[in-house]
């Protein structure tokens, strides 16, 4: 099986839930860079020794660029294992982009039995998910925030809660209520449109915090300070 689609959409808890609920061994493979094709081989031989078990390649777009592992010997390797008469063996493989694949990794019937798209959530989707939250929410609430979460994952809406239960605590309040939940949508969206457009400068202090100007003080003092 392959998943493809952006991050924060259910891939990893998709294959969590698949696991627990065949109840088998998984082996979840997240190699370094001198991770190489003899090593691969290990793995695919413990893998089997363990059948049935589920072996999961994390983000494969990595795997076969970060690594020492060579294109042609894991297309052999996916094909070596189709014509097995071993059963009890699953691969499940991620992407976040699946474009960036070859085609003979992606396209080619037998390599991937199975590709499933995890999309960000829809309109319907995300008014569920909110509606599942441990929040009482009025529809005309519901809507707007739906509205305002176009385009936003699962991870997104998560975030927009913790966000929101946050700011609540910060006011001594002991739940969320609508600001809370419009001010944490306003956040959320434009941490997702800095990530998609480049995210701001640094700025110019240590740990990246802007050094406190005092009353009176020019610019030439504060830069002798920091000499």
């Amino acid at each position: 099986m392959l998943l493809y689609g952006p991050p924060g959409n259910g891939k990893t808890s998709a294959i969590r839930t698949v696991a627990n609920a065949a109840a088998v061994n998984a082996l979840v493979l997240r190699p370094g860079g001198h991770f190489d094709d003899d090593d691969f081989d290990r793995v695919l031989h413990r893998w089997k020794t363990q059948a049935p078990a589920i072996l999961v390649l994390e983000d494969l777009n990595d795997l076969l660029r970060a690594t020492r592992i060579t294109l042609g010997n894991f297309l052999n390797r996916l094909d070596g294992i189709g014509t097995e008469t071993q059963s009890g063996l699953m691969i499940i493989a991620t992407t976040n982009h699946p474009e960036e694949l070859t085609q003979s990794v992606s396209c080619r019937p037998g390599r991937f039995d199975v590709l499933l798209e995890f999309p960000p959530p829809d309109r319907e989707l995300r008014r569920r998910y909110l509606c599942r939250s441990d929040l009482v929410l009025g529809a005309a609430l519901i809507s707007e925030l739906v509205d305002a979460t176009e385009g936003l994952s699962f991870a997104h809406l998560d975030e927009l809660l913790r966000i929101a239960g946050f700011r609540a605590l910060s006011q001594h309040r002991a739940a969320r209520d609508a600001e809370d939940l419009r001010h944490a949508a306003q956040i959320v969206c434009e941490q997702q449109r800095q990530a998609m457009h480049g995210f701001p400068a640094k700025p110019n202090g240590d740990f990246g915090f802007a050094r406190a100007q005092r009353p009176g003080s020019t610019q030439r003092e504060l830069a002798r300070e920091g000499s």
